[in-house]
Formats: C-alpha cells, structure tokens, sequence
C-alpha cells in the first residue's frame, strides 16, 4: 500500500484545477506563476504539478539546505520520483551509499585523457557541421545547433557517426524529455508520456546490444569507456545498470549542451562587443583547439556563465523528505516533496548586482560576485549530486565557438522569448542571420562592460523589465 499523504494543510496551497492542479500555470510560465506566487504567499508555499503536491521554497538557504544535505533529511530519487519511469536508475535516482558507489564508478568516464580524445573526435565534427551553415539569410539557430549536439554526443558518447542513427537516438532522446513535462502520466495511447516510454524500451534495447561489442572493442566514445568499467568486487556493470545510466548521462549531454550554447548566441546577437572580445582570444589560440588552450578563453568561459544565469537549464531541484526538515521556520514532514529555487537565487539582487543584466565581467576579478555564496551561482546543481558532465559542457562549448568564431558573425536582433519547460528554448527557434564581416569593432581603451546592460533579458510573456522568477532540479 502507499504511504499515507504527508499533512500539509499548515502550508499555503495555490488553487487549481481538478487532476492537473498548478501544472498548466507552471509549463505556460514558470517564473511569472511563481514570482507572483511568492509575492502573494510569501517563500514557502504548496502547489500541485505533475500530479504530485509540491512544496515551493524560495531563497539560497533553502538551496544550500537541500544541496548539502547535511543530514541526510532530502532523497534525491523520492523527489524526482515523477521521471522515474523515463530515468530510473539514472545518477540522479539514487541516493546515499549507492549513489557514491555509483558516482565513483561512473567518474573515470570523464577523466582528462577521456575529454581530451572527445575534445579532438568534438572539434572535427564541429567543424564540418557548420560548414553548411546558411550565410546572409535567417535560420533557426535552436534547431540547427539542436541537430550538431545531436551529432556531437552520438559520435563522443557512443562512437556512433551514420547520420540516419544519431537522428533515430536524438528522435527518441526528444520524445523522453517531451514525456518529462507531459500533463497526463498514465501511458494512455496516442499521449507525450506513452511516446516517451516507448522511446526509452528503445534506446534502453539499442545500447544493450551494443555493450558486449564495445567490451571487447578498443573504442574510446564515452559509452565504451563505461561498458569496460568494472564495479569495486573487479565484475561489470550488469547490462540493466550500465543502460539506465547512459540512458540518463545521454540525455543530460544532449539538450541542456543546446541550451546553453544558444543562449550564448542570443547574447551575442544583443552585445556585440563581446562576439569581439571572444573572437580576439580564440585568434590567439593560433588554431591551438588543444584540451589546455581551450582553458585560456576565459571571455567566453564569462560568457557562458552568464548565459547559464539568466536562462538556467534546469532551473528546479527537487528533493523527498525522509525526516522532519525546518525551512523558513515551518516544519516540512516526512514524505512531502520540496522543490527549492536556484534559477530564483541567479536573478537575485541582494546577491547580483542589477540582475536582470547581461553583464559577464560580474564573474571577473575584482567583482566575483559568483563567489558571495558557495551557492549563487549553481546551474550544474552542487554538493553529492553536483553534475559529472561540468566539464565537458564546458568544453563542448568553447570548442563550438572556437570553430565558429574565425568563420561567422552573429548578426543583431532583438530578445528572445522563452519556452521554459521541461529544457529551455527560445519560442522562435532564435531566428538569426549569419554573416561573415564582423559587424562591429571594439574601440581601444574603450570598457567593455559599458553599455552591455541595455537589453533586458526576457522571457516567454513577461514584459521587459520584470523580475524574473524560476523556482526550482538539478
């Protein structure tokens, strides 16, 4: 039988609709709904989403609280119990003990010398992707860098390089995170999570059949690394665990990748003057893409950050709770759900200065303003359950724009609107041009943060200007 319902009824509740709750409100636009949520109700209140009663906790105390997890109180698998069906067995659902043996075994996989050989296998197809990319004329660069990381992470995490089956594997990648968000969560014919479920027995059955192959091959793609790992007793991973955790690092690789880089581009397109600086230090490579050259752009590692601040990928962590927890002094019993706020706690401006900015020297010496809380600044989540694949956005994405870079310009357009869930993406597939002078040169002596805060970022149905708002997984 199912553990009772935990009493939260000394919990504000927001009103919704039977069966479906808050979720319409929160999937048509998460910040505003909880901005104006917190507004009214104050940092800590209920909601129903998904077909679970969450509790929402705003503020960078309840973040650290449940980052850390001093006591062990919060489950990472009890709060992401909702993308179980789709991601079961994955990292992110395991907890304690299993999950550190697990994480420690998983490690090697993105060890140095492994991100080194993806880096160089990465740079090649970077480079022959774009090539064919349209010049002078609109394209949608969401779905075009959308196709390359599809690309990218078939060839770096699996060795795989036929177009036809990276676009199968990414095809059936979208429809499991389309099912994550997916109103209704019965599998009832015709539905997104039905869809999404039938795209996991795929790709769950696609990579068990490769796995006695990459044992006995050479191949160095992540996926092989990870099939040749052995578990602490010296045995393999059995079949079941080694496909429920690709399944969950594939998908982790894949769309937040997209994400961040187009929110780079969006950027770009409304600053030029930092399209500039970054072309300047990728010039200076002197056509190095080496694993440590790449550490040298540091505008672009700024940039990045920036980026991940104002459109986080995964702007919610959400956690069970095993033992009584306090947070903002009321008491959280065993058995509810918390979601805590960290996309909220990057837009703060008790923390950032003018936060709704784009301004990416707040991440350069004197100002550091990252490092006023260990925990201002966490797209990659942060404590035991800190993303493994840091690393590797990292460099996925100073390898794009060093390839890109010598080749194009982003051209200027206005801000983009943004669909926030399940993963973030402009609603107009980010429309640019491409052209190949650049559009704009920095004067010498001139400060380059000066007038890189005229465009307000925005999101989808918030006017300029407003406060932005996620509340928060990791």
């Amino acid at each position: 039988m199912p553990a009772p319902a935990p009493d939260l009824s000394h919990i504000p509740a927001v009103p919704g609709l039977p069966l479906l709750g808050n979720t319409l409100q929160i999937l048509r636009d998460p910040y505003a709904f909880h901005t104006g949520t917190r507004d009214r109700l104050g940092p800590l209140y209920r909601v129903r989403f998904l077909g679970h009663e969450v509790v929402a906790a705003h503020g960078i105390d309840a973040v650290e609280m449940v980052f850390l997890n001093r006591d062990g109180a919060f489950s990472n698998a009890r709060g992401w119990e909702m993308i179980a069906p789709l991601f079961g067995g994955g990292l992110l659902l395991r907890d304690g003990a299993e999950h550190r043996t697990h994480r420690r075994m998983l490690q090697p996989a993105f060890r140095a010398e492994v991100l080194r050989r993806t880096l160089r296998l990465m740079s090649r197809r970077i480079e022959a992707e774009i090539a064919h990319w349209p010049v002078d004329r609109p394209f949608r660069f969401f779905w075009a860098i959308r196709q390359l990381t599809r690309g990218v992470a078939a060839e770096a995490f699996m060795g795989i390089t036929d177009r036809r089956t990276s676009d199968r594997l990414g095809d059936a990648f979208l429809a499991e995170l389309d099912a994550t968000a997916a109103p209704i969560r019965t599998p009832l014919p015709f539905t997104r999570m039905a869809r999404g479920l039938r795209a996991r027995a795929f790709l769950k059955d696609h990579f068990a059949r490769l796995i006695e192959e990459r044992r006995q091959g050479s191949g160095h793609d992540i996926f092989s690394e990870l099939c040749r790992l052995r578990t602490e007793d010296g045995e393999w991973l059995d079949a079941g665990t080694l496909t429920d955790h690709f399944n969950f690092l594939l998908f982790a690789a894949f769309d937040t990748s997209t994400t961040s880089v187009t929110a780079m581009a969006e950027q770009l397109a409304l600053h030029p003057e930092w399209q500039e600086a970054m072309a300047e230090e990728v010039a200076a490579l002197k056509g190095d893409l080496g694993f440590e050259a790449l550490e040298t752009m540091q505008a672009t590692e700024r940039v990045f950050r920036e980026a991940l601040r104002l459109v986080a990928p995964v702007p919610f962590v959400a956690r069970g709770v095993l033992r009584a927890v306090e947070i903002h002094g009321v008491t959280i019993p065993p058995g509810a759900i918390v979601s805590a706020c960290p996309g909220l706690v990057m837009m703060d401006p008790a923390i950032w200065t003018s936060p709704e900015r784009f301004d990416p020297d707040r991440f350069a010496e004197p100002r550091t303003e990252d490092r006023r809380h260990p925990f201002a600044w966490a797209p990659f989540g942060g404590g035991a359950h800190k993303c493994l694949g840091m690393h590797f956005a990292m460099m996925e994405v100073k390898a794009f724009f060093a390839a890109f870079l010598p080749r194009f310009r982003i051209a200027a357009r206005a801000p983009a609107e943004w669909r926030r869930l399940p993963i973030p993406r402009p609603t107009d597939g980010l429309r640019v041009t491409l052209t190949r002078d650049r559009p704009f040169q920095r004067r010498p002596g001139r400060d380059r943060s000066s007038g890189l805060t005229d465009h307000p970022h925005r999101s989808a149905t918030r006017p300029a200007g407003s406060q932005q708002a996620p509340v928060g997984g990791d």
